[in-house]
């Protein structure tokens, strides 16, 4: 049922009151309606003949308008004319002239285009344009110079101008007098057809109108004729039976409700407290008959002459009760608001009501019958009653912040109250609060008052409701603001007004049910507190478990409860003081005994008499029902458990004996190698627990190694028990587990044991530090498994200086107190009596002792490996849908799997500082992958970008799944590796396409042919995105990466890239795009940066905290946008394992072909082992080919062909010469290969007699005759012009051959260096005439070689050997000549190919490294060679390709003869 809403209550009774007239007032509106109606149709044809009306009158006025308009314009036309005709009379004598002689012959001429004209306004358009014609013409083109004194040639066409201005003027004149003549009669013309149309409009309005009223009035009679009708069912629509019925129920469920303790989780009929309003009806109803009728109608409602109406306040509706003090008799408004508290109390289910009492006045006696209730609950009332001004504005203010949190965050705009959020999220601790205000508005201010008005609105919807006790102060002084604060609230109150001993509400009397009496109260009240330490699970008083038996509504459910209770007790008589299975796992219930309850707890449960017959204890006599319900004494580990046990001297031997009878419990219910007994024993230094001192030497980890008896040792463990829970709460519970419990239950293979701390004679041994140390153990300890046993000894002196007392007080707020008296232990405040069995004698705790360190050394020997996440079935899974690789195990020790391909979880980032366990991570996920997936179902690509060899291992053997393994690898790699995979995904595309599908899942199901998913996975790829070596490749990597990340999960492409540390992406070429939608994250050991990169705002303190642990403990979120963190610890594949099972994987499919391509950095290919490879030898086919190296790429060895359409010129510079020779010695070889091409060698090396080479160029000599090797200048000077010569006849004749031109070290030649700047070289410094006897010295060549030389320069006959060299260098390449320079040094370079003629521009192709940064940036841009290895350079075609290589190792001497034999 629902409960009605006040509002509903007094509405239903003014309409009674209203129900005697009814049928007048009915009519009444009737014809209020019908007049309003009428009036509003009369006026709507009023307002459409005004318009009419008034449209007529303003094209009247239209029409006028543009009569006298066109007739003024036309006059201003013609004085515009007689002004010119003026000004040019004055200043133009021939046209004075021409006028006279014409203007008598032209007097009655008028233009002919104006004779017939019928539109007056368009004749009117046509003469402004021809004024405007001749205006133009005379005022700014003949006038000026008149005015100026020029004369213009008279000429015929003036003649004839100054004719058409007379004609103009004259037709004007003529048309001024027409207009002015006909243009008014045309006018009334107008307005006539204006008239006569606007009254036949007219009279078609007037006939609709008459229509239209004709019709209103039918209406009405229709409306009259119904409401006749209503009036005989009024009666029935105002109190139907049903809803008489309704009522009377209501006020039966709620008045068998009151005075009892609501033990279920509901409001019953959502109903909080009820009043009631006496409704006389002779008093209201004049009419004898209308108040019989009422009478029979609600006769169950009837008393005493009167109608007893329900106002409730309910969960869906409660308005604010204001009740206004008459100054007659305060206890009387103070029982009235003790009613309200008291039935809200009844109502509310135990623990859900919170009271906030504002008392200003009385200073907190307005609620004296309450006083016993507040101090044996304080939670009840909140932290106190608020009295001082501060407090009362301290508290408004929290009220309003909880109604906005709840307004915001729970209600939004989907829920209309608290109630309705808590029924749909069912974990919501929904909590009711009742703000009683007492003699308001004392201690309220303006901005009180405010803030008050907004808990009155809104709080209701929020479970904050409100009653305020009002005394009205006639003769205030308050500000003007305050007053209308103060009726506001008045406003947005239920104003009861208080008459003597009652109360009125709205004229009509106000009763209420009386608050029970002090011992009614009291029995009352000891229930509630049972059931409520039950259900806040602070102590062992009332267990949850026992709670259920008054709770259950079910009979079924209750035999259910009753048998679990004796199981249970029997469970408990086998299991104390037996050693727990080694297999055992933590309980949810220790059981320590048995408890008596009073039988009448229970006297509210559908089930009593079952309860009393099973459970019942204590007849007085053989036919009396027993008195007491003996249950068994438990405590949850999932909630509060601390024993503060009084220990006089008087009964210290029988508490020291329930402490070992606790231990006993502990080592009995706990499994094996999970408790820790912490004992504090500063009196009797061990001597306390002498049943245990043997177990505690044969098995001191059980007992926390030591017992603590000095003050120093005792402060130092409740340190590091405080640490302990810190690090549990922050690093094992975080905000996945609840308890100990919940994570010992979720992770069996990593649980943490429970420690009871034992302290006896306390406070023995304590100062102030530690007992704080102790409070904060309690307040936060159990949860992670601690529990604590406090033995108070009253005689024990704590301080001189300090009270015990407050102390004590605080410590017990957290414990359940045991005391000793009269035989028994009692359960305190409740005097609850609690039943132990009988402590083991010495020869079962012997038994018992032994048999635990056996079983203790069995578990410690217990172990899990890689195996334990494998599956049974090997290569079985199918990978068409999504991959599930397990790779660890998580909360409950459960297999930990990460999943690729559903939802948004396609790709993924790893994160993982060193130590922390990313590789074993990884190689998990490999060899977990490769186990579950056959190859059909999944192909890996393996790449390592960090300089070691980690994934080397999977070279080893034959493995199918992996097709590709890089290896320390370089980004030029990984381009080529994601270039590959963009063609793998339009491949797929396309045959997709050619089935009708989009996916691989539909691919497989349309085809049903496998087809396997790409896993690729990446360590330290970072360096593939980092812009500083090679911007060009690292923004295309970035594209590369965005297109698979965004496409490649439709086609089974996926991504996992790994790092140490995600600082670094963000200065990465990688868009923030495509790393955000690489939802899948790990991290292993992060920092917080990592954590917050990885998981977001969000989940980052979640994850850190998780992450806590040892190697190989991670967190995983497979939506890192939606999903919660996913903890476990990744599994690790030691060396033999992971040989076992690569052996096992290459045994299964070894007749399967592998196309495994391996790619390792620092490996280098010998030149030797490529041609033996790809069977290349001496040849004379064209083009010759040049070959390099090998690429950073999955593609064929690098190769020039060198052909006549580019410039093939090479320049090397790097400060490495090992490397500037393996380039340059392996491009002559080959070259030499091909029988077409001649090698000119010139080397620096040879001036400044550095031989290092020699051998190998003679090697060379002996090999090819068509390497030639310069020995001095002079031989330089002999290539040069040997050259040219060959130049000069394919210039003429085309050829086959072929010339490189090999200048090796440029830095040290001198000549050659002046040649390329363009200086001039003297040959007869360097050539010796002996050896050249044809050639005749002239003592003048030099002298007219340099005047001669800028005449002479395009002359072949008179060219220098530099001008040769450049001319070749320029134009040889189209003839077959090429020229390849090396320098160890840029500033050679510079100096001598930059400078002058600028021949650098002429070697397109480089080759770089070992280079600072500005100078590699000056000769190939974009690209940096500080991070290139030792064996890779950076190559350029200087078009558009730019890419990293490795030159192939030079042969030996040995090994060229033999290649070229």
């Amino acid at each position: 049922m629902k409960a009605i809403a006040q509002n509903e209550i007094f509405a239903l009774i003014t309409d009674l009151n209203a129900f005697a007239d009814s049928a007048e007032a009915l009519i009444s509106t009737t014809q209020t309606d019908y007049d309003k109606d009428k009036a509003l149709l009369l006026n709507r044809h009023s307002s459409a003949l005004a318009q009419l009306d008034n449209s007529y009158k303003a094209n009247c006025a239209a029409v006028q308008g543009k009569c006298k308009k066109t007739i003024a314009d036309a006059r201003r036309i013609l004085d515009e004319i007689t002004r010119l005709d003026g000004k040019l009379a004055k200043v133009d004598k021939y046209y004075v002239k021409t006028k006279k002689k014409r203007e008598e012959l032209l007097s009655d001429k008028t233009s002919e285009n104006y004779d017939d004209a019928t539109d007056y306004f368009a004749a009117l358009e046509e003469i402004k344009k021809s004024f405007d014609i001749l205006f133009k013409k005379y005022s700014e083109d003949i006038l000026p110079g008149l005015i100026n004194g020029l004369n213009y040639l008279f000429s015929s066409q003036r003649k004839k101008d100054y004719e058409e201005l007379i004609v103009l003027k004259n037709t004007v004149t003529v048309f001024v007098e027409e207009i002015e003549e006909m243009l008014p009669v045309l006018a009334d013309e107008n307005l006539t057809a204006l008239k006569e149309e606007y009254f036949t409009q007219r009279g078609g309005i007037v006939e609709r109108q008459k229509n239209e009223l004709a019709s209103f009035e039918n209406d009405h009679l229709a409306t009259l004729d119904r409401v006749a009708e209503k009036i005989c069912t009024d009666l029935d629509n105002i109190l139907p039976d049903a809803f008489v019925e309704y009522l009377c129920e209501m006020i039966a469920n709620y008045g068998s409700s009151l005075h009892k303790v609501n033990a279920t989780d509901v409001i019953q009929d959502d109903v909080l407290n009820m009043c009631y309003v006496y409704y006389p009806v002779d008093y209201f109803v004049q009419s004898p008959i209308v108040a019989s009728i009422i009478k029979d109608k609600c006769s169950k409602l009837f008393t005493e002459g009167a109608i007893r109406f329900p106002l409730m306040m309910s969960t869906a509706d409660a308005p604010v009760w204001m009740v206004a003090n008459d100054h007659s008799n305060n206890l009387t408004v103070q029982a009235f608001m003790h009613s309200i508290m008291f039935g809200m109390l009844s109502s509310c289910p135990v623990e859900k009501l919170t009271y906030t009492i504002i008392d200003p006045e009385n200073r907190g006696n307005s609620i004296s019958p309450f006083f016993d209730a507040k101090k044996k609950l304080p939670e009840l009332f909140g932290e106190k009653i608020y009295i001082s001004k501060d407090e009362i504005t301290s508290q408004i203010g929290r009220l309003n912040e909880k109604i906005e949190d709840i307004l915001q965050n729970r209600l939004g705009n989907q829920h209309e109250t608290i109630f309705d959020y808590a029924k749909e999220v069912t974990d919501y601790n929904l909590n009711v609060e009742l703000v009683a205000l007492y003699d308001f508005p004392k201690g309220f201010d303006d901005r009180t008052l405010s803030e008050l008005r907004n808990i009155l609105r809104n709080g209701s919807k929020c479970g904050i409701y409100t009653i305020i006790s009002y005394l009205p102060d006639p003769d205030s002084t308050q500000s003007r603001e305050y007053q209308q604060s103060l009726q506001s609230i008045v406003e947005l109150s239920t104003y009861i007004k208080q008459n003597g001993d009652g109360f009125v509400v709205r004229g009509l009397p106000l009763l209420y049910y009386a608050m029970p009496d002090k011992v009614e109260f009291s029995k009352f009240f000891s229930k509630y507190m049972l059931i409520f330490e039950g259900i806040k699970n602070r102590g062992i008083a009332f267990s949850p478990l026992i709670r259920r038996l008054i709770e259950t509504k079910d009979s079924i459910e209750l035999d259910s409860r009753i048998t679990q209770l004796c199981d249970l007790m029997e469970n408990y008589e086998k299991t104390y003081a037996q050693v727990p299975d080694v297999n055992a796992v933590f309980p949810e219930l220790v059981t320590l005994g048995s408890v008596l309850y009073p039988a009448d707890i229970f006297s509210d449960s559908i089930g009593y008499q079952r309860i009393v017959d099973r459970f019942g204890v204590g007849r007085r006599a053989e036919n009396d029902s027993p008195s007491l319900i003996e249950l068994p004494l438990t405590f949850d580990l999932r909630n509060s458990f601390n024993l503060f046990l009084n220990c006089p001297e008087s009964s210290s031997q029988n508490m020291l004996a329930f402490t070992h009878h606790v231990i006993w419990s502990f080592l009995s219910f706990m499994p094996v190698t999970k408790v820790d007994i912490c004992v504090f024993d500063s009196e009797q230094r061990g001597n306390s627990i002498i049943p245990f001192l043997d177990f505690r030497k044969r098995s001191p980890e059980t007992f926390d190694q030591k017992i603590y008896t000095s003050q120093e040792a005792m402060y130092a463990r409740l340190q590091k028990i405080n640490a302990q829970i810190d690090e549990f709460i922050q690093d094992k519970l975080g905000n996945r587990y609840r308890d100990i419990l919940d994570y010992n239950r979720n992770t069996p293979n990593r649980t943490e044991p429970v420690t009871l701390m034992v302290l006896y004679d306390f406070p023995s041994g304590m100062d102030g530090r530690s007992i704080d140390l102790l409070t904060s153990i309690l307040r936060n300890g159990n949860k992670c498994g601690v529990f604590t046993i406090i033995c108070y000894n009253p005689n024990i002196t704590y301080s001189r200086y300090e009270s015990i007392d407050e102390r004590l007080e605080k410590l017990c707020k957290y414990c359940a107190t045991i005391d000793y008296k009269d035989g028994h232990y009692s359960l305190l405040p409740y005097n609850l009596q609690i039943n132990t069995p009988q402590m083991l004698n010495s020869m079962a705790a012997d038994s018992f002792i032994t048999e635990y360190i056996e079983k203790s050394d069995i578990i410690k020997k217990q172990g899990l490996s890689f195996r334990d996440i494998i599956s049974k079935e090997l290569f079985s899974f199918d990978s068409s849908k999504s991959l599930k690789i397990p790779v660890g195990v998580g909360d409950g020790d459960s297999i930990v799997s990460i999943t690729i391909g559903e939802g948004s979880s396609h790709h993924g980032l790893i994160a993982g500082a060193t130590g922390s366990g990313k590789s074993t991570l990884l190689h998990t996920l490999i060899m977990s992958s490769m186990l579950h997936y056959s190859p059909e179902q999944l192909h890996l690509y393996l790449m390592d970008f960090k300089s070691g060899t980690e994934f080397k291992v999977y070279e080893s053997v034959k493995l199918p799944h992996i097709q590709l393994l890089a290896l320390d690898a370089m980004q030029e790699f990984g381009e080529s590796i994601l270039e590959n995979l963009v063609t793998e995904m339009e491949r797929r595309g396309s045959l997709f396409k050619s089935v009708g599908q989009t996916s691989l899942k539909g691919y497989v199901q349309a085809t049903g042919k496998a087809l396997p998913r790409i896993l690729v996975i990446m360590d330290e790829f970072q360096i593939l995105f980092n812009d500083s070596t090679n911007r060009k490749v690292a923004m295309n990597c970035a594209e590369l990466t965005k297109r698979i990340v965004t496409e490649g999960r439709a086609f089974g492409i996926h991504l996992l890239m790994a790092t140490q540390s995600t600082k670094v992406i963000s200065d990465l070429t990688l868009s923030r795009g495509t790393i955000e939608q690489m939802r899948i994250r790990i991290g292993l050991k992060c920092g917080e940066d990592d954590a917050r990169y990885l998981f977001s705002d969000q989940n980052d303190a979640k994850a850190l905290a998780m992450m806590k642990g040892p190697i190989g403990t991670a967190v995983m979120n497979l939506d890192y946008t939606e999903q919660p963190n996913i903890g476990f610890r990744a599994a690790y594949c030691d060396d033999a394992t992971q040989k076992e099972y690569l052996d096992l994987i290459s045994k299964t499919y070894a007749d399967m072909p592998a196309t495994l391509q391996t790619f390792e950095g620092s490996r280098t290919t010998e030149l030797l082992d490529y041609f033996r490879s790809e069977n290349i030898g001496i040849t004379a086919e064209l083009p010759v080919k040049i070959h390099m190296g090998t690429l950073i790429k999955v593609a064929p060895p690098f190769t020039i062909s060198i052909d006549k359409k580019k410039k093939h010129n090479l320049l090397i510079c790097g400060s490495n010469e090992r490397m500037a020779n393996t380039i340059s010695n392996n491009y002559m070889i080959s070259a030499l290969l091909n029988r077409n091409s001649t090698v000119y060698c010139i080397d620096g090396d040879k001036l400044v007699g550095d031989d290092d080479s020699a051998d190998f160029y003679h090697s060379l000599s002996q090999c090819s005759s068509q390497f030639k090797i310069s020995q001095d200048r002079s031989d330089i000077i002999m290539f040069i012009n040997e050259i040219y010569q060959s130049y000069q006849t394919w210039k003429k004749q085309n050829s086959d051959d072929t010339i490189f031109v090999v200048i090796k070290n440029l830095q040290f030649l001198d000549i050659v260096k002046s040649m390329l700047k363009g200086d001039m070289i003297d040959e007869s410094e360097f050539v010796d005439p002996a050896n050249d006897a044809q050639e005749t010295i002239d003592p003048l060549a030099a002298f007219n070689a340099i005047a001669n030389f800028s005449a002479n320069k395009a002359s072949d006959e008179n060219m220098s050997v530099g001008e040769k060299l450049i001319r070749l260098v320029e134009d040889g390449s189209g003839f077959g000549i090429y020229f390849v320079v090396t320098s160890l040094e840029y500033q050679t370079v510079r100096e001598s190919m930059y400078f002058g003629e600028n021949v650098l521009a002429k070697f397109p192709e480089r080759i770089i490294f070992s280079l600072n940064a500005n100078d590699a940036e000056n000769l190939v841009e974009n690209v940096s060679v500080a991070g290139l290895r030792d064996n890779t350079v950076y190559f350029t075609d200087g078009v558009k390709n730019t890419f990293q290589m490795k030159p192939f190792i030079t042969p030996s001497v040995n090994e060229l003869k033999k290649l070229f034999d």
